[in-house]
């Protein structure tokens, strides 16, 4: 006898609601627990961050979700009255909020404090109109592990408790016109994806000189890497760890992706026309480098128009990332050096050229004039010789 399937319904909200594409599921969906369940299946094969609302009844059972907003592979914006708005016309009495981390592959995801605080806000809204959040699900990418705050925070899911939790010392912060759901916390959102910052920390008692040497090279490259296809450094390089790792999550390979850094011309702004970008990657795990630079390489990465070569850098096993930068920084100085020689060159090239295209002394163009002037008196006295020879021949032949 076939499974009998229960569906979820999805709906979306223009000025009603209108209903979309379900979920099914073979057992009936009629607590929290089995709609966090179809929900947390699907969000957990999704490439990019999905906001989504799970709408209840009096008596907890679910009626709906609702997907709010769907971000970038590290982030989404919320805003409150999207977020609301098919709870109040589905007359919700409570809900649950979800959201994926997609680019999060541990069993458990950790939240963010962007996530604490989108939280309490959403908390704070839903006390307003008098809707109940009965908790904030977060889906990790591939496992589908889930962080649930209500299970994990227990009696602190609550306004004062999420207030302790970030170290408010007000009553309650301002809701945001737009919330950030879920930052990774070494990048920042904007229009055109994400970008790296990178914070050097050293202790006394441990300095650590390898981080010194990457944080340098990186500083100088932000300041004379030229952008491509509206992306500086940091955000190219970003753009190169996440990719990476989604190509290491799809071909099943055991690796860890610890550094990106752009080398070779591009990363001093001395790249020639069709030049490649050079990316070293360095990654954790027994994965052959040869491997991993055949699968990354095999993508044929390409960004605005520019191809990508990423070179691999097995941790541990290779030579240390800070020996290989201190090599490239010999091979950037010689080539900065033929680069300043070569630019010389050029400008020296387009300067006037000796010859018949040097423009002329003024000594000379005074002798020029002399020389047109000879030139044109032995013209008129040719052509006054020649009128003379024709009338006398005119002469003599009348007689």
């Amino acid at each position: 006898m076939p499974e009998e399937k229960y569906k979820l319904n999805q709906v979306s909200v223009r000025l009603k609601l209108s209903e979309e594409t379900p979920l099914y599921s073979t057992e009936q969906i009629n607590s929290p627990r089995r709609a966090i369940d179809v929900m947390k299946d699907m969000m957990r094969q999704l490439d990019r961050e999905y906001v989504c609302i799970v709408n209840l009844d009096n008596g907890n059972r679910p009626i709906n979700f609702n997907i709010v907003s769907i971000g970038s592979i590290n982030a989404s914006l919320v805003t409150m009255r999207e977020l609301l708005k098919s709870s109040i016309l589905s007359n919700a009495a409570s809900l649950i909020m979800l959201h994926s981390h997609p680019s999060y592959r541990t069993e458990k995801p950790v939240p963010s404090k962007e996530d604490n605080i989108t939280t309490l806000n959403v908390m704070m809204a839903t006390d307003l109109m008098g809707i109940t959040l009965q908790d904030h699900v977060v889906v990790s990418g591939g496992s589908g592990s889930i962080y649930s705050y209500r299970a994990e925070l227990k009696d602190k899911f609550s306004v004062e408790g999420l207030q302790e939790i970030i170290g408010l010392t007000k009553a309650a912060p301002v809701l945001a016109e737009e919330q950030t759901v879920y930052e990774i916390h070494d990048t920042e959102v904007s229009d055109l994806g994400p970008k790296r910052v990178i914070e050097y920390r050293e202790t006394e008692d441990q300095p650590n000189e390898g981080s010194e040497i990457v944080d340098s090279f990186r500083a100088e490259t932000e300041k004379k890497f030229n952008m491509i296809g509206g992306m500086d450094s940091g955000k190219v390089e970003a753009y190169i760890k996440d990719t990476a790792e989604k190509i290491f999550s799809d071909y099943g390979i055991e690796a860890e992706t610890t550094e990106v850094i752009i080398t070779g011309s591009r990363c001093r702004g001395l790249e020639m026309n069709g030049s490649d970008l050079d990316i070293v990657l360095e990654y954790k795990g027994e994965e052959p480098k040869e491997v991993v630079a055949a699968v990354l390489n095999d993508e044929k990465s390409v960004i605005g128009g520019v191809r990508v070569d990423i070179i691999p850098l097995q941790k541990d096993k290779d030579e240390s990332l800070e020996n290989y930068l201190l090599k490239e920084m010999e091979k950037l100085r010689e080539a900065e050096k033929d680069f300043a020689e070569r630019k010389a060159v050029e400008k020296f090239s387009e300067r006037p050229k000796l010859g018949k295209n040097r423009p002329k002394r003024k000594e000379e163009r005074s002798s020029l004039r002399e020389k047109l002037r000879v030139r044109k008196a032995a013209y008129d006295v040719n052509f006054r010789q020649k009128k003379i020879t024709d009338q006398h021949h005119k002469t003599e032949r009348s007689v």
